[in-house]
């Protein structure tokens, strides 16, 4: 009896949640008022991004405490940890695109196997991705410089190489829920991982274990939110149904998955290995300058900027569907009142917060800052901070011009200015730290950021006043989502009518 109402507790916890953040579940807006469907999908988007920037925000403050040389480390090691995550969100995107296509063309059966083999092959990556941070992640620490911090690396690397299929799980069974329009059940299991930053303190202080501590931490919180996943899967309250029983691995249902995911993962890889490669030209210039400390110094003021760049994306990730539902029905000014509406309605929330972060830069280090072995370089990193901050608009218009842009097909001209944004603010970083020390590495690495920021929306803008709707040819997965829209809000109107 005792286990049946702690397990009815937690469902109805669980299904309070869903509540919570269910306030609409018309997919309908989309094809209605391009204003109000970017606001629609904005929110809970910022929500869920948000919530990932603050679990990051609480790692980074919790880790400052333990000195210079952790902070540093656990720095380092981020990329790892977020190419990983990069992984599971690759599979989450193939999941939500695929599985959805053969929902809307009412094949339950293909989208049932498809989750199924998303769920087999997070476990397939558990062990690869294992096997390659176990070989390489002594080489990355050796390419970083950074050998004397190799315990404090391997302590926060190895969790994460045991259990990282967690967060391969995670990111697959959040874009099944999206696939089937369960869009608030996933931004709940997003907003459970925050209890990572809620572990972090018990496992690095009341545990005593350190900077293992903080990467326990950020497993036990994805826990949480997977178990959330799982529950609602084992439930039986989803469309799409995942079986393991019977299983046989299909290799062109893999092939479908890996036509959508391959590309996410390879552009995500790339922003991975780019910061990789800053944090190497920072130590080959102001290594000498702040020894251990170095990576800690030029990442800690980018925790808070990271949060302000939610606006950003979020906009972004909001309007793609609006201009493209839009595109799809031959509507190209309202898709051309969806870009500009995002881009108005974005730009003075981003001018106020970047302005709040330049003149609070101050108390807002020293809240991270804490131990004397970081604090010495307090004054540079509020230098750093105010720098990258003011440029925060641009990382704005950044992220709405690269979404500006798939929507038009560019995928491979939005690669391009990557690349190019990469080549110069690394040959420029370079340059400016041996000419003018880390103060130019400072100051080269955001005007770098603000010109390719300027490249992308000078290419959106070119682009779009070319760009020609009708001759747009839908794929077979475009088509089906469209009819399926259209349908929706057909019978919405036809409702409010009869309302009427």
């Amino acid at each position: 009896m005792v286990i049946y109402s702690k397990s009815l507790a937690i469902r109805s916890m669980f299904d309070g949640l869903a509540r919570l953040f269910d306030r609409k579940k018309n997919i309908s807006m989309i094809a209605g008022d391009p204003k109000a469907a970017v606001m629609f999908l904005f929110w809970p988007l910022l929500l869920s991004y948000i919530v990932v920037a603050v679990n990051g925000y609480l790692g980074a403050f919790w880790v400052s405490m333990l000195g210079a040389e952790a902070a540093s480390a656990v720095n380092a090691m981020m990329d790892i940890y977020l190419a990983v995550a990069s992984v599971g969100a690759g599979i989450g995107v193939a999941s939500a695109v695929t599985i959805a296509f053969h929902l809307g063309a009412g094949d339950q059966v293909r989208a049932n196997s498809l989750a199924s083999h998303s769920i087999i092959l997070c476990f397939i990556l558990w062990i690869v991705l294992g096997l390659l941070m176990f070989f390489f992640t002594g080489s990355f620490i050796v390419a970083l410089g950074i050998e004397e911090l190799k315990d404090y690396c391997l302590d926060y690397i190895t969790p994460l190489m045991v259990c990282n299929v967690v967060l391969l799980l995670n990111g697959a069974l959040c874009g099944i829920l999206r696939a089937e329009g369960a869009a608030a059940k996933a931004t709940v299991a997003t907003l459970l991982c925050v209890t990572g930053g809620i572990f972090d303190p018990l496992f690095i202080f009341g545990l005593d274990l350190g900077v293992a501590g903080s990467a326990w931490g950020t497993i036990a919180g994805t826990v949480v939110s997977t178990g959330y996943l799982l529950y609602l899967f084992h439930s039986d309250s989803t469309v799409v149904k995942i079986s393991l029983r019977n299983f046989r691995l299909e290799a062109s249902i893999l092939k479908e998955h890996m036509k959508v995911g391959v590309p996410y993962c390879i552009q995500t890889t790339v922003r991975r290995f780019s910061n990789f490669l800053d944090k190497v030209i920072v130590i080959a210039i102001a290594g000498g300058i702040f020894g251990s400390a170095t990576i800690a110094v030029y990442a800690l003021p980018w925790t808070y900027v990271h949060m302000l760049e939610c606006l950003g994306m979020a906009f972004g990730a909001a309007m793609i569907p609006v201009m493209s539902y839009n595109i799809g029905r031959r509507m190209k000014d309202h898709a051309t009142e969806a870009f500009q509406f995002t881009l108005k309605k974005a730009l003075p929330p981003t001018i106020i917060i970047s302005a709040g972060l330049a003149i609070f830069s101050g108390p807002l280090i020293a809240i991270l800052a804490t131990q004397e072995s970081l604090y010495v370089y307090r004054d540079t990193m509020v230098m750093f901070m105010v720098m990258i901050s003011v440029a925060g608009p641009f990382y704005t218009v950044r992220d709405i011009s690269y979404s500006a842009l798939q929507t038009m097909r560019k995928n491979n001209l939005c690669v391009l200015i990557v690349f190019f944004q990469i080549a110069l603010k690394l040959s420029t970083m370079y340059a400016g730290g041996l000419i003018f020390g880390y103060m130019g590495l400072m100051v080269f690495s955001v005007i770098s950021n603000c010109i390719g920021s300027a490249v992308a929306y000078v290419c959106a803008r070119h682009y779009w006043k070319k760009f020609d709707v009708d001759s747009i040819v839908l794929t077979a997965t475009e088509k089906t989502i469209m009819d399926v829209l259209e349908s929706i809000w057909d019978k919405l109107l036809m409702k409010n009518s009869e309302e009427s």
